[in-house]
């Protein structure tokens, strides 16, 4: 199975995912779909690499689609604690300095 373009696409939606690039992650799934459906329609039909050529894709999109997921589920939790941290920034800042002697 010949996959060089697909797996080079598949390197840089990775890596894409990873590092959170969300406008890149959505330009390499269209070329990475494309490339796919490319590949497909030069196999003749009832090629058994079809089916292997559709499991790898599903499973890359799965992978991205859980990724993207779990980094905007770490944003969101970090910007839930934006208000808790005022608050404790603010409490330290009101808070009056201590000189301590030593000696």
């Amino acid at each position: 199975m010949s996959t060089s373009p697909l797996a080079s696409i598949e390197t840089d939606l990775r890596r894409a995912a990873e590092q959170h690039s969300y406008a890149e992650v959505s330009r390499l799934v269209v070329l990475y779909c494309e490339a796919a459906a490319a590949q497909l329609k030069a196999l003749p039909a009832g090629d058994p690499q079809m089916l292997e050529i559709a499991s790898k894709v599903d499973g890359v999109l799965e992978w991205t689609g859980l990724m993207l997921r779990t980094a905007r589920a770490a944003q969101a939790d970090e910007l839930r604690r934006i208000p808790f941290l005022r608050g404790y920034l603010g409490q330290v800042a009101r808070k009056p300095a201590r000189i301590v002697e030593v000696g």
